[in-house]
Parts: C-alpha cells; structure tokens; sequence
C-alpha cells in the first residue's frame, strides 16, 4: 500500500475520532479544568483517554472511580494549573493523534508540554519536544532559562535539556542569577556543581547557593538579590532561620570550592557565613589563603573554567605566556613540556587574567555575522581549537578582532580599504594528550607573532598561521621551510572551537 493512501485512511480515521469528540455522543467522563469557582467541563469517551494517557487509566480505574447518577466518570483537574485553552488542545491530540503545532505559539507549546507530563502522556511530550527543538531556534535562544527549567522538571526531556544547557552554559551568570533558577530542583543544582566547566567564580556561585537556600526555606519570607543584602539578613536572623538555611543546603555546600575563593572576599566577608561550613575546614581555607604551598587535608578541585577543551593548568601557562616580556621571548624558543602539578598549587591569585567565553562553535561553518556579533571588538582573545585527531591548535592576539572599514568611490568600487592593527601574541599546538586529567600537557609548538594579519578567523603571521575561514577545515602554513615549529600547508578537520575574552585583573 503507497504511503499516500495510508496517509488518506490516516487522515480519514483522526477526522472520524475528532467528530466523536465534537458530537459527544455515548461520552460516559466529565472533566472539570480551571480553578475551584471558575472552571469548565468538558465530556469525553473513557475507553479512548484510558489508552491515550497513563494518568486518565489510573484516575478510571474502577477501584479508583465510580459513575455518578447520570453515568458518568467523574476526573477533577482544578488546581493542576492547566488552562481551558490548553486542555481542549490536549483533547484534540488525544483523540486526533496531532495538532496543527505551526498554528501554535512556542509559549503555548511548552504549556502543553507541562500539563502532557502531568497527565503521564510520553508520546505527546516527545512530539512536542521535537517540534520545539527543529522549529523554536530563536525562542529557545531568548527564552533559554524558560525552557531549560521546564525541561529539568520533565524527566522525559533530555534533549531539550541538552539544547538549553549548552546555550546556559555561554553565559552560566545570567541563568543563575533568574527567578527561574530560584525554582530549579535541588538534584539538578547538584549536578550543576559538579560540572567542571560551569565557567563561573566560586563567590558567584556560592551567592546563587544561597540565594536558593533562603528562597526555599520557608522560615525566610524574602528574595534577596546582593550578597550585601543576604550578608545583612544573616547578620540579623535568628538561630533557627539560620539552622534551617544550613539544614536546606546542607548537602551542596561540600560542592562549593571554597579554597577557589577570592581571598578577599573569604576574609572580609565569608565570616557570618563560616557555621555553614566545618569549623576545621574554614580554617584550612584561611591557612591555605595566606600560604598556597599549605598542605591541606581536604581535596582541593580547580577552577570551574567555562570550557570543554582546556583546564586551569592550560590557562595558567597559557597567562604566563602573556605576561612574558617581549625582550625574554628568544630564550622561551624550544616548545616547552608543562608537567601538571597539584591543582592546589594555582589559586586565585595565581591567574592574573579572567578567560570569560564569548564564542563557542561545535563542527560547524562559522557565519560571518555570528562570527562580527559575538567576537568584534571584545579586546584580547585567547582561541582554542581542537581538531579530529592532531590535537589541539590556538592562538593569543593582544588586540580586538575588528570589521575593516571600507572606503567606496564611483559605481560602488572599493577606494581604500582600512588597515587594523591585529595586534601581537603567539600561536601553538598541544599533542593529542589534552585531557583535563593528564600527568602533563605537551607543548608540541610555539610562535612568536610580532603583528598578527587583520583578518577574521584568522591567527598568524605572513610567515605562520592559523587560517579557519573556510567551512569547517584548519589551516596550518609554515612559509618559511627553515623553520620546523608548523607544519607547511596541512588542513585539519576542525572538531570544536572556543574563543575567550582576556582580562587583566585588577589588584
């Protein structure tokens, strides 16, 4: 049989099953929706809701229900917060097997979502799901946090977790810091904390762990937005409201790196906190703070970079490379082998630069435009790209990535183009061995690059270069035979490409 008979008697029998719900003939349910004093019944047929839903197979159960006077099954949704709206949709889904979801605003489509989960309908969520991820690009990308705490709430919706959770993580602060996090279950807060590229400051998250505690503590009728204002709310609040913010967070404040604290802060202001934390542990933290070579008995994790490709020991030579002064630079000339130590010897102060991620690209052609939006005129970058096979390639450029002014004369020609200063930097690669957990990092090659070309995607020299313009390929030009630190005129497969934005910080 062709697909578009089957598609016809498809279409013929969904027609035939919406009109027995229209007509509501030998409907034998009656569902109240809405709220207690304004609510709607809507009539349906209790042998096709107990096989289209988990939920309505329970609630019909006969040991669960019994018919009324009239004949009736009687199911009671008030206080489910489903709308009218949204139910006669559910209805029309139940009995038709699909909705017109082009028709359908995305807000409207995550409710639906919500009440197929209340209603144990995994088919319907599944449907909706894919739909929202190959149709709703632009709402899931302005309305991420939205989406990302529906879908930690719906055990069915990994992938849409996914999709939400790799856009969160370009920008972790602006999700943390959300009414929507607020409200985010303690589970997946504590999955949070245990990723290694959460890509925020441990005061930030520490704050946001708090945040949390007190909102859902109900002892505290208050959401705090400062950690000067929560600072001052612990200062004044009883014994017991206290007890019950530790007995709330207790079981995530040992995921908080507090040896990764700004000393600062931890010594200045962490003191109303301390009771939250061991007594001998806070004063591990604050012998560790003054003395970083300090032994101390509890495990020490590093920085939480927002990154999948580099670890703090990377960035930390990575920051010794740029602090190196340029009449040194001659004697830094045979690749050096980084051997890891102890990640407890890099602290905070040890990092004199902020690496904060603008750019993240996973095998795809960079567009122009995404590429002008998210990396022109951020200052000095550092970029990471890992290839299929042959490790890890990068560069260091001093000055921002600029869009060209151009200068056009009669019949739209191009009268003058002007120059950017590149800036200048380095370029290198590390061998494949770049997992975060390595025994040591090796440097296979490093270049000195007195002015890089002002060209996008693009990090090098006339001489040596990094070029990634085109499609999804790296290339790596080595121009000067004599010199064997790059490989001359090799093309790479390009895996994933991150780009971050350098910070001095400020003592």
């Amino acid at each position: 049989m062709s697909t578009s008979i089957l598609k016809k008697l498809w279409n013929k029998l969904s027609t035939d099953y919406l009109c027995l719900l229209n007509q509501q003939e030998y409907c034998d349910v009656t569902i109240k929706v809405g709220t207690k004093s304004n609510f709607r019944v809507f009539k349906a047929h209790s042998l096709i809701l107990r096989s289209r839903s988990q939920y309505f197979k329970n609630a019909l159960s006969t040991c669960w229900n019994k018919k009324d006077d009239d004949g009736f099954f009687q199911v009671d949704l008030c206080g489910m917060n489903i709308s009218e709206g949204v139910f006669d949709k559910v209805l029309i889904y139940i009995y038709g097997g699909c909705l017109p979801l082009d028709e359908i605003r995305p807000c409207e489509k995550l409710r639906l979502m919500v009440t197929a989960d209340m209603l144990m309908m995994d088919e319907f969520i599944d449907y909706l799901e894919h739909n929202i991820i190959q149709t709703e690009k632009n709402y899931i990308t302005k309305e991420t946090n939205k989406l990302l705490l529906v879908s930690t709430q719906i055990p069915r919706c990994k992938k849409l977790l996914n999709v939400c959770q790799q856009l969160m993580l370009r920008n972790p602060i602006t999700f943390i810091q959300s009414v929507e996090f607020l409200s985010v279950s303690r589970e997946y807060i504590r999955e949070l904390l245990e990723f290694k590229i959460l890509g925020l400051d441990e005061v930030s998250i520490f704050d946001c762990i708090i945040r949390w505690g007190i909102h859902n503590t109900c002892e505290f009728n208050c959401d705090l937005n400062s950690m000067d204002d929560i600072i001052d709310l612990i200062k004044i609040c009883s014994i017991d409201q206290f007890e019950a913010l530790r007995s709330t967070i207790k079981d995530l404040v040992p995921f908080i790196r507090f040896f990764k604290f700004d000393p600062g802060f931890f010594n200045e202001k962490f003191g109303p906190f301390k009771k939250l934390i061991d007594h001998e542990l806070y004063n591990q933290i604050i012998q560790y703070h003054k003395n970083p070579n300090f032994l101390s008995l509890q495990k020490i994790y590093p920085f939480r970079l927002n990154s999948t490709l580099i670890s703090e020991l990377h960035i930390s030579t990575i920051s010794s490379w740029i602090e190196l002064p340029e009449d040194q630079r001659d004697l830094f000339s045979s690749p050096p082998i980084i051997k890891k130590f102890q990640d407890d010897n890099i602290n905070f102060d040890s990092l004199p630069f902020e690496f904060d991620l603008i750019f993240r690209s996973q095998g795809k052609r960079i567009s122009d435009s995404l590429w002008r939006e998210k990396v022109h005129n951020q200052g000095p970058t550092l970029t990471i790209i890992k290839t299929v096979n042959q490790g890890i390639f990068g560069g260091y450029k001093s000055a921002s990535w600029k869009e060209k002014k151009i200068t056009k004369g009669k019949h739209n020609k191009i009268k003058k183009i002007e120059c950017v200063d590149g800036g200048d930097g380095f370029i290198f690669q590390w061998s494949n061995n770049n997992s975060f957990d390595c025994v040591k990092i090796v440097c296979l090659k490093l270049q000195w690059i007195n002015k890089h070309l002002d060209f996008d995607m693009f990090l090098g020299g006339s001489k040596m270069s990094l070029d990634f313009r085109f499609g999804k390929g790296l290339s790596v030009f080595n121009r000067e035979s004599r010199h064997d630190k790059f490989e001359k005129g090799l093309m790479y497969a390009i895996e994933e490409v991150e780009i971050f934005k350098v910070l001095k910080k400020i003592s």
